[in-house]
């Protein structure tokens, strides 16, 4: 747990490697842009985003700084690739103890078995995986905005 809140991840090699330079995720490639519909749901006077380098959002980032700082004990995550991006910053989320969620119908995988081998994973690291139209909610934390999973 010390060694990811020290930006190291607690993931295996795969996880802990980085995804620069790979054109899926160059700023401003469509694999590095926020879906459309989340990006409408942003609210631009609480919402923060941190630049990543690696496959975990924790791994060299101040991250974990920001959310300890809010007070922050439910975390949810979608993204591009749920095997690699997804898993890894979600897991590096349950090793330090926080509540999370993965609304899976807001991720995608290069393949259906990568997808689901990512969905067991996440579970046993105690991740809630979360259906379409699902309503979630993680708990009384003050900073979690509730809204629709769809």
């Amino acid at each position: 747990k010390q060694d990811i809140a020290q930006g190291r991840t607690g993931n295996d090699t795969l996880h802990a490697g980085t995804h620069c330079g790979k054109k899926c995720c160059e700023r401003d490639s469509w694999g590095a842009c926020m879906f459309a519909p989340m990006a409408e749901a942003v609210d631009s006077s609480t919402d923060v985003f941190v630049e990543k380098h690696y496959y975990s959002a924790f791994t060299d980032t101040s991250l974990h700084a920001l959310l300890n700082e809010r007070k922050t004990s439910s975390v949810l995550f979608c993204g591009v690739t749920a095997n690699m991006c997804v898993q890894a910053s979600a897991t590096d989320a349950c090793l330090l103890g926080f509540k999370v969620a993965v609304p899976w119908d807001c991720t995608w995988a290069s393949s259906s078995t990568a997808k689901s081998k990512a969905r067991r994973a996440l579970r046993r690291q105690g991740a809630l995986i979360v259906r379409d139209g699902t309503s979630i909610c993680l708990g009384d934390d003050p900073n979690v905005n509730r809204r629709m999973v769809s």
